[in-house]
């Protein structure tokens, strides 16, 4: 997060291409900084976890993300890569919706480009591509 008085377009898509999570101008008020920190917090705590680290959603499930790997009381499943990330991402997220763009970006990177104008999200079914 950057947290700065300069306000300038160059330094601020600078700062964004470098990875910061936001970037927010002073004087910010508290209140909004510190939910900007929970945001940052909510997408990224997976991250921190150590490499090792296995994600116990409850007593039926267990994911490991380095192994690429769910395990249940039936047994322990592979995860393709993009499995692998897209469960990831939903388990950042617990809890909240995650929107189309963000999986796309997420999961493909820039490499989708425009193509994400044509994924369109059919709620309670799936999604469909589009010709717009």
């Amino acid at each position: 997060m950057v947290l700065t008085a300069l306000d300038h377009e160059e330094t601020k898509l600078s700062a964004l291409d470098l990875y910061a999570e936001d970037y927010i101008l002073k004087p910010a008020r508290y209140g909004e900084v510190v939910a900007r920190i929970r945001s940052i917090l909510r997408r990224t705590w997976l991250s921190c976890l150590p490499p090792s680290s296995v994600v116990r959603v409850n007593e039926r499930l267990s994911l490991g993300f380095l192994r690429r790997e769910a395990r249940t009381p039936e047994g322990v499943f592979r995860l393709t890569p993009l499995e692998s990330r897209f469960l990831q991402l939903l388990v950042q997220n617990v809890g909240h919706v995650v929107p189309n763009e963000l999986i796309l970006e997420r999961l493909w990177g820039n490499r989708v480009g425009a193509a994400s104008s044509y994924i369109v999200n059919e709620p309670a079914l799936g999604y469909r591509f589009a010709i717009v």
